[in-house]
């Protein structure tokens, strides 16, 4: 009788554990860090979104200055009326018809980009699914509604923009609604895998305004970008396309990664099945030989 132990399978000492749960935490606070900048700015210089949309208006519209006076008095009467402080200033409407508009906007595009970037952390995902869908039930009405809003505030004031400037708000804010709506309707119908590639999808158009503060940071440190060669809604319109495109990768990688993403979910159940194969393999080769059979 053999009596030689089987030889037991080897497992890898667990060393990028920790690397890979610290991961996840780092990319969300890069994106939350960018997401961030518009509503940064807004509450550093609530009156910087005002003095920019009066210079688009006053590039697209020279002869209406009487208009653009009489919005000026109107925000400043809106402005009285409300008492000052910060979050009057902060919530303005900045002369955009009607005045609740841009306010809703505001508050929704914050809550979109705030919380945008905790629904692409894997650790949530896996340990605290239900924080993960509460998020969900936030990020996606929020970018819906900032789509739309969006779209109305282009529509129901056209003078504020220039040609270019109105047809990329309804382009960049038509990609927002759909996608969004998208990552919705996929969830509900437990495609899991398509509702992940319209998210990212949606989040890349949430991101457009942030990559605009990105820039204009970057420009104030290498001044020969900020340069005049380029008109601005151009260069505006250029880096939305980029940050939709990196997006665009980002989702279509996602939905090919179906093996590694399903073994990284189940490294232990994988383990297993390896051990149990390892040991198959080994006791067949101390197994007696098989007897010949005779037949009479």
């Amino acid at each position: 009788m053999n009596t030689q132990a089987l030889p037991q399978p080897q497992t890898k000492p667990k060393s990028g554990g920790s690397r890979r749960s610290i991961g996840p935490w780092l990319v969300t606070a890069l994106l939350f860090l960018v997401a961030s900048l518009p509503v940064a700015g807004r509450a550093s210089n609530p009156d910087a979104a005002a003095l920019e949309n009066a210079a688009e208006s006053e590039e697209a519209e020279e002869e209406k200055e009487a208009e653009e006076d009489e919005a000026s008095e109107d925000h400043e009467v809106g402005q009285a009326a409300t008492g000052g402080g910060f979050l009057s200033s902060f919530l303005s409407s900045d002369g955009v018809i009607p005045r609740v508009l841009l306010p809703v906007h505001i508050v929704l595009s914050g809550l979109m980009n705030l919380v945008g970037p905790f629904q692409f952390n894997t650790v949530i995902r896996r340990r605290w699914p239900r924080v993960h869908r509460m998020l969900g039930y936030v990020f996606f009405p929020a970018a819906i509604g900032g789509g739309i809003t969006a779209i109305l505030i282009t529509v129901i004031n056209p003078t504020r923009y220039t040609t270019l400037n109105y047809l990329s708000n309804w382009a960049f804010g038509g990609w927002l609604t759909a996608t969004a709506v998208m990552a919705l309707v996929m969830i509900r119908r437990r495609q899991i895998r398509s509702h992940q590639r319209w998210a990212i999808r949606a989040f890349g158009a949430a991101l457009t305004v942030a990559i605009h503060r990105v820039w204009g940071l970057i420009s104030l440190v290498i001044p020969p970008l900020d340069s005049d060669a380029i008109p601005g809604d151009v260069k505006d319109i250029m880096l939305s396309l980029a940050t939709i495109a990196v997006a665009e990768v980002l989702a279509r990688r996602s939905g090919g990664r179906r093996g590694s993403r399903r073994s990284r979910l189940e490294p232990e159940a994988r383990k297993n099945r390896q051990g149990q194969r390892h040991l198959l393999r080994a006791g067949s080769a101390f197994a007696p030989p098989a007897q010949p059979t005779t037949t009479n």
